[in-house]
């Protein structure tokens, strides 16, 4: 239900976009085959590995890093493809976006304009940019990363339950990490939008009045009313990428140490016959894969908080009340 409400919510910023919905077909065709193939390689992995030990058999081990070789390949240029149509969507979406807000700008009364003068500038600027980044790079990230995770998951489940709980853990602590930190950002982004529109407003007003201003002794005076704005602005920016650095951080903290646990964990269950080496050479490999999907993941997260907060902002311009 809440995506459902948040499609039609955010349905002005998709619709009149050329062809979106091939786009959409396009996207899950290739999504779907990286999911069978990401289904595939981790039982690849196990059976090569534990037939070339048993059998000592060199020409095993040289036919899984070929075949693996290539299904990941063709893993990747699935996910490549997908990408590249993402660009194409984010591009329309981009001029989609400042096509209707050059039209609304024409048929929104005076005062509306007036009031919303300072963050005009920067709504073309930075904001659509922000979310021209979300469509183009996040989203698709966010896609395939969670299917990713998914299909990981139960494979893991189903080849050694022991194990798939201390990989489920070290995902679940990553998250919560990642939660903690969200609302921070959204503050800090709002902090920084706000900033950046008193800069930016001041600063072109400053540029397009200084052929008019040459010779006049109000140098000191610019520098002095600009420089506190942009300091202020560029201050903000700072507070927010630290707060990013250190959601960021911590996740990959916790996997790193997740990591060590499972091979240990892993090396006491192969010892005690509870699992074979194959096994545990496709959870200590998937282990090391799943950092960078939950950080992509857990990474998407702000970076919507982030494009929420643009996209608010132009969507006040959006639905504001026009001239009658």
């Amino acid at each position: 239900m809440e995506w459902k409400f948040m499609l039609q919510k955010y349905n002005w910023i998709f619709k009149e976009v050329h062809k979106f919905y091939l786009f959409i077909v396009l996207i899950l065709v290739f999504q779907a085959l990286d999911t069978i193939l990401s289904m595939i390689i981790p039982q690849y992995i196990s059976k090569i590995v534990d037939s070339g030990l048993i059998s000592k058999d060199l020409s095993l081990i040289v036919k899984f890093i070929g075949i693996a070789t290539g299904l990941f390949i063709l893993s990747h240029l699935c996910s490549l493809l997908c990408e590249f149509i993402f660009a194409e969507l984010g591009k329309r979406i981009s001029y989609t976006m400042k096509k209707k807000l050059l039209e609304k700008f024409f048929v929104l009364p005076g005062e509306t304009i007036t009031s919303n003068n300072d963050k005009l500038f920067s709504l073309f600027i930075n904001d659509i940019g922000i979310i021209e980044r979300l469509v183009s790079h996040g989203i698709p990230m966010l896609i395939s990363n969670l299917l990713f995770l998914i299909v990981i998951c139960i494979v893991l489940l189903f080849f050694n339950y022991k194990l798939f709980t201390l990989v489920f853990l070290i995902m679940l602590l990553t998250m919560i990490s990642q939660i903690f930190f969200n609302k921070r950002i959204t503050q800090k982004t709002k902090a920084v939008m706000n900033a950046y529109d008193d800069s930016i407003s001041y600063i072109r007003h400053t540029l397009g009045t200084l052929l008019y201003s040459i010779g006049m002794d109000i140098k000191d005076y610019i520098l002095g009313k600009y420089m506190p704005l942009e300091e202020k602005s560029l201050e903000a920016y700072r507070q927010r990428s630290n707060t990013i650095i250190v959601a960021s951080t911590v996740p990959s903290v916790i996997t790193s140490i997740g990591s060590v646990l499972l091979l240990g964990m892993g090396t006491i269950l192969v010892m005690k016959g509870q699992t074979s080496m194959g096994v545990l050479t496709v959870f200590v490999y998937y282990s090391n894969q799943i950092i960078s999907p939950i950080k992509s993941v857990t990474n998407y997260v702000a970076a919507w908080k982030q494009a929420k907060v643009s996209i608010e902002r132009i969507e006040s311009i959006i639905r504001a009340e026009e001239v009658k």
